[in-house]
């Protein structure tokens, strides 16, 4: 076993995004050893008591989150490398280690520095009385008829006016190559929604990939005009747009039109938040706000790479800032399988957890005034989440489909 030193080592240089190669394959054989964890967690303790000088430093409240780290039910990849084959957990599994390990180091720190507040015993801590599965691939089709399809895990071949949709494992394919030139002309509109705890991903007739989280929607047209190509939304979408010079692609959503030739971008237009925002990974996007009474553009902008679009409401009415860097493997975690909050207050917290776990929320007392970053597998049971935030000091019971927030 490495000695200690080595670990935190390792370990502090994992948390500061600095090992190199071969550091990197030492720390995931680590994770993968049932002897050597044991190391790792004596340098998780160690961190813990050195950001805890001067206060008292309690197990049983770093035991049970060490476990949840390090048990997190998810597969190794074989990677083989010079004839060698090396187990490596998956790269977010280990931002969720490293988060879940701040996070603790975080709560155990406000719980020790503030003499008014005692660590809850395990007998005071609620027990939740059920636990709540993750959301999973589901999604309404609501055809040119009006006819409305229920999408869940099976397969289906579908069709609308003569246009081929395909529908296997959590994707709608459509086959803009059959589509008749008569479609092209006059637009006939398909719409798809995803309920609270639902997502879906999208082919659209030009090729352009789209993916739907929970409580979201998409209207398109069965067949794109030549000339443009136009879909509106509402929620949160992801975009990879097929690139065509010749037909511009935009997006409607609220009072707010993107126009883009080909790139990826994220849109968060959810009515609960508090801002709207449209970021962009690649390409170049133009992004205009529409008067609501003429349709005369009010503000436009261009997006560049790692920038963010924020809508915001001021006194004279919504107005478009933008944000350079923005965090764009926070913005896209939900598509890539995770939960994640940077910097976010409980609220915010729990209006991901409720869209996603299609759970209300309800909150007794005063409301935690601190905020958090963390990540959670999107496939994890809701209690994973619910571990986390007790750990850092807020307390949740499950009742039913509904999540109390306590004091």
């Amino acid at each position: 076993m490495p000695e200690t030193n080595r670990i935190i080592i390792l370990l502090n240089a994992y948390l500061a995004g600095e090992l190199n190669e071969l550091e990197l394959v030492e720390w995931n054989l680590l994770l993968n050893d049932a002897e050597q964890i044991q190391g790792v967690r004596l340098a998780m303790e160690e961190k813990m008591k050195e950001e805890l000088t001067g206060h008292t430093y309690d197990a049983k409240r770093f035991d049970p989150l060490f476990e949840q780290v390090i048990q997190v039910d998810m597969p190794v990849k074989n990677i083989r490398k010079k004839n060698k084959t090396l187990l490596f957990r998956a790269p977010w599994l280990l931002r969720y280690a490293a988060a879940a390990l701040v996070i603790v180091i975080a709560g155990a720190y406000a719980w020790f520095s503030n003499t008014t507040n005692t660590i809850p015993s395990e007998k005071q801590r609620p027990v939740a009385v059920n636990d709540l599965p993750p959301g999973n691939n589901k999604a309404t089709l609501i055809l040119s008829n009006g006819k409305k399809i229920e999408l869940l895990h099976s397969d289906e071949k579908l069709s609308d006016r003569n246009v081929q949709i395909n529908s296997t494992d959590g994707e709608l394919v459509y086959n803009g190559d059959q589509a008749p030139a008569a479609s092209k002309t006059k637009l006939f509109y398909n719409t798809m929604t995803t309920p609270r705890g639902g997502q879906y991903k999208l082919s659209l007739p030009d090729g352009t990939k789209v993916w739907l989280n929970a409580s979201s929607s998409i209207t398109f047209p069965i067949a794109f005009a030549d000339s443009e190509r136009r879909v509106d939304i509402t929620g949160e979408v992801y975009f990879e747009v097929a690139h065509n010079a010749a037909s511009p692609f935009y997006v409607k959503v609220q009072d707010m039109e993107l126009k883009v030739l080909g790139t990826h971008f994220n849109i968060n237009s959810y009515t609960d938040e508090d801002m709207m925002k449209a970021t962009l990974l690649e390409g170049r996007v133009s992004i205009s706000l529409i008067a609501s009474d003429d349709n005369s553009i009010r503000q436009s902008v261009m997006l560049k790479p790692g920038q963010q679009a924020q809508v915001m409401v001021n006194s004279t009415g919504k107005k478009i800032s933008v944000q350079s860097d923005a965090d764009l493997e926070q913005t896209v975690a939900w598509k890539n399988g995770v939960t994640s909050f940077k910097n976010a207050d409980i609220k915010a917290i729990m209006r991901q957890v409720a869209r996603w776990y299609d759970v209300d929320i309800a909150y007794e007392g005063s409301i935690p005034v601190s905020t958090f970053s963390g990540e959670v597998p999107r496939q994890a049971n809701v209690s994973k989440v619910l571990n986390i935030l007790d750990y850092a000091g807020i307390r949740c019971r499950v009742e039913g489909k509904k999540i109390v927030v306590m004091p």
